[in-house]
């Protein structure tokens, strides 16, 4: 296993230092084969090391770059294949009663053994009590749930929306409301109804389209859990992958 050591001047940015400190606690609660494990931190002197399991391959963000500047697209074998590592990673995240706040391609991690792994805590929360909600409006605009742009508060479903965002940009390399990032107020309009620029539909598979919208619904409670998105993700791979084999055997025409 290759580890990556991140070096810091604890007189460095006051926010940057809580941040890192926040983040190596989290990564250490979660137990997960696709969340990126912290081993150890330490002070020397005016320095923290953190040693970090490393990630031997390009993130999510660059790998769909160069697919659209290919000109090609995920198969949808290929895409469950990321995706149902990427909601158990989430599924563990939460168990550990942690919001990621901060879930997109470039916090994706990819192994060149085909593992998946999510990163980049430094955004996340703690969630001590299932009914309390978090208010800060911390993360990126495009992956906000409409929840997180009022003043009421959100939960683990805001995680969810974010989720489903970047299930749509598997298949579309374009965040569902990118080209308003200009406009803010366009943008928080366009989100809090869901206003989602549309793809072909015969593209990709019914289940696929339908687990998309259900994560984007406008309405927390009605987006399924991290847990329900990892069981159908996972049960759509390997559906796929026998549907693969299949072919390569022969024994669909």
């Amino acid at each position: 296993m290759k580890l990556e050591i991140k070096l810091l001047d604890k007189y460095d940015d006051d926010e940057l230092m809580e941040n890192c400190k926040q983040e190596i606690q989290f990564l250490n609660r979660i137990k997960s084969a696709n969340v990126i494990r912290c081993f150890e931190s330490f002070y020397e002197k005016n320095y923290i090391y953190i040693s970090l399991e490393f990630a031997d391959d390009i993130d999510l963000e660059t790998k769909i770059n160069i697919m659209r500047q290919r000109g090609t697209i995920f198969s949808e074998r290929k895409i469950w294949y990321y995706f149902h590592q990427i909601c158990n990673g989430l599924k563990d995240i939460h168990h550990a009663k942690i919001l990621h706040r901060d879930l997109k391609p470039a916090n994706i991690f990819m192994c060149k053994n085909g593992v998946i792994k999510i990163g980049d805590l430094g955004l996340a929360c703690l969630v001590h009590d299932e009914t309390k909600l978090e208010k800060s409006s911390i993360g990126t605009e495009y992956y906000k749930a409409p929840e997180r742009l009022e003043k009421d508060g959100y939960h683990f479903p805001s995680d969810i929306w974010s989720l489903g965002c970047l299930l749509y940009e598997l298949c579309t390399f374009r965040s569902p409301f990118s080209g308003e990032l200009s406009n803010a107020f366009s943008l928080h309009k366009r989100i809090k109804t869901a206003e989602i620029i549309q793809f072909p539909m015969n593209i990709y598979s019914e289940p696929l389209n339908f687990l998309i919208f259900s994560c984007l619904n406008i309405y927390p409670d009605e987006r399924p859990s991290a847990e329900k998105c990892h069981f159908a993700s996972r049960r759509m791979y390997v559906l796929w992958e026998k549907m693969f084999l299949e072919y390569k055997c022969g024994k669909i025409v």
